[in-house]
């Protein structure tokens, strides 16, 4: 696999903030791999504007290049 392809096939574990022990493993996980997925962080609400924001950025960014609705932009290949 090449540095720019994603591994789709690879699940990552996922840890909890509301639980001490996984919250302690998710740190070990981070050094260990350089990143964490850390679940139930934000609600629905907080998530679907949070997404908003994201694509905000991106078209802003990109001088309207990169649109939500059109995944064709979404990379330069």
């Amino acid at each position: 696999m090449s540095v720019n392809q994603i591994d789709y096939t690879t699940t990552s574990p996922r840890f909890s903030v509301t639980n001490e022990k996984e919250l302690n493993d998710a740190l070990v996980y981070l050094n260990e791999n350089g990143y964490v997925v850390i679940g139930d962080v934000m609600n629905q609400d907080e998530i679907n504007a949070n997404k908003e924001l994201l694509w905000k950025f991106l078209e802003n960014a990109s001088n309207s290049v990169v649109k939500r609705d059109d995944p064709e932009t979404w990379s330069k290949q």
